[in-house]
């Protein structure tokens, strides 16, 4: 599903979902990779898949960016929290704007994660402005943020985009419709004349 895409309504272009400006097209590639496999390129140890290359959207090892193909690439690096993947919010923030997705502390540093934390689901699913907008878990501070991870606000910039769309759809079928001349006639006349009940 790509998250950048044109709409195009009876032939034109009417409405744009410019999700570059909020969500950058490369994100859910991230959002699709599986982290911390063995490269199969590199036989060393310590060859996890813990970095992701934006530029060239691969999971890569530490020996695939020491060997400098990807020079001048954006990169990203890749921790474990919870056994959930997450990214340092000092790195994703330069690429996106994290400021209503809440971060977790992860060895002395604020990480955001990709996908919803167990712990935080553990059967506390809820409703209402203390729980993520999207999947109901709860958040540690309901005040400043609305999303849990970055699959939550990247599903929930969807499902806002594609609910405007349709009433752009709406709006413009409205228009269309041409409007009664005389507003206090009957479009339909009555199918015959009501009869009172006899006392």
């Amino acid at each position: 599903m790509s998250y950048s895409s044109s709409v195009e309504i009876h032939g034109k272009v009417d409405m744009t979902i410019q999700c570059e400006k909020v969500i950058p097209e490369w994100l859910d590639g991230l959002l699709e990779k599986t982290f911390f496999g063995r490269c199969e390129s590199h036989d060393f140890s310590k060859n996890d898949l813990n970095r992701y290359c934006i530029t060239c959207d691969s999971s890569n090892c530490k020996y695939c960016i020491a060997s400098g193909t990807h020079n001048d690439h954006k990169l990203l690096t890749i921790y474990r929290h919870v056994y959930q993947d997450v990214v340092p919010l000092k790195e994703i923030e330069n690429h996106l704007d994290c400021s209503t997705i809440q971060p977790y502390k992860c060895n002395k540093k604020w990480v955001v994660s990709l996908k919803p934390l167990p712990h935080n689901g553990s059967g506390s699913h809820m409703d209402g402005d203390e729980a993520c907008h999207v999947c109901k878990r709860k958040l540690n501070d309901f005040d400043r943020y609305s999303f849990c991870c970055l699959a939550c606000k990247v599903q929930a910039f969807y499902e806002r985009s594609k609910s405007s769309v349709a009433t752009g759809m709406l709006t413009e079928g409205r228009d269309e419709v041409e409007q009664p001349t005389n507003p206090n006639k009957r479009k339909r006349s009555r199918k015959g004349v009501p009869c009172r009940a006899a006392i």
